[in-house]
């Protein structure tokens, strides 16, 4: 069970103003701050439940958005991974979501949402979880260097495969060297 699609969801304490954040990403367009082949910044600040403020990507897109009064920061892998692996492409998606998270200094993270746009390869079952829990559980521990144990999101079938973190559990994203 190997999904091609991961999205990793940091969330923050506090809601960040997106409008400011523009510039910003359109910088990292320019300068090539982070990782991926980047394309573009759409505002999809009106769209209500919406990805807030995106940067689109050739194989992965950014996007901050605010949550019920929480900053989510998301990563979301589309394509061209470079490990066929499980435990690889877990840690592929978060170490880019935790360098981005790292960029924007704010709040410690204080929970992670780690899905699965990939219904074919990841339904939303009790099996998938049992399947892929204990692996992402120790690939995430090891890339925050604290346990991190996951329960199964909504077992909702219509619902993505989803895995969410303890909340509050404070962690402090490290740029990458």
């Amino acid at each position: 069970m190997t999904p091609e699609r991961i999205q990793i969801k940091l969330f923050r304490h506090s809601e960040t103003d997106l409008k400011e954040l523009i510039p910003t990403f359109h910088e990292w367009i320019r300068d090539e701050t982070v990782d991926g082949l980047l394309i573009d910044v759409a505002d999809y600040r009106h769209v209500p439940n919406g990805p807030g403020l995106l940067l689109m990507g050739h194989d992965g897109d950014y996007s901050v958005a605010n949550d019920n009064g929480r900053t989510a920061i998301v990563y979301k892998h589309k394509r061209d991974w470079p490990s066929a692996e499980l435990a690889d492409r877990v840690n592929f998606a978060l170490d880019r979501a935790l360098n981005v998270a790292s960029k924007l200094e704010s709040d410690p993270i204080n929970q992670i949402e780690i899905s699965f746009p990939d219904r074919l390869n990841t339904p939303n079952t009790a099996e998938t979880f049992e399947a892929l829990a204990p692996t992402i559980s120790t690939v995430a521990s090891q890339a925050l260097n604290t346990p991190i144990q996951f329960t199964h999101g909504s077992t909702d079938p219509r619902h993505m495969f989803a895995l969410l973190s303890q909340p509050n559990q404070e962690i402090v994203p490290q740029a990458k060297i």
